[in-house]
């Protein structure tokens, strides 16, 4: 499965690491430089730094159509 983890802080980093060890690829979107160079130089996810809730950046990126709550 594909997954988008939106934030790469204590609880994000380790929900993409279990997901990831599960065999499933994940990309974390972090918007904090010092979180997303961590986690990138510790993992072998994918880490992307930038605004997760900024549409614009999301299209950029590959992830706009991402499902909204409504």
């Amino acid at each position: 499965m594909r997954l988008i983890v939106m934030g790469g802080g204590k609880v994000g980093g380790q929900i993409a690491r279990d997901l990831d060890h599960e065999g499933h690829a994940v990309m974390v979107i972090e918007a904090d430089p010092g979180r997303a160079a961590a986690l990138a130089n510790t993992t072998d996810i994918l880490v992307l730094r930038g605004d997760g809730t900024d549409r614009r950046w999301r299209r950029r990126c590959g992830c706009a159509d991402l499902p909204r709550r409504r």
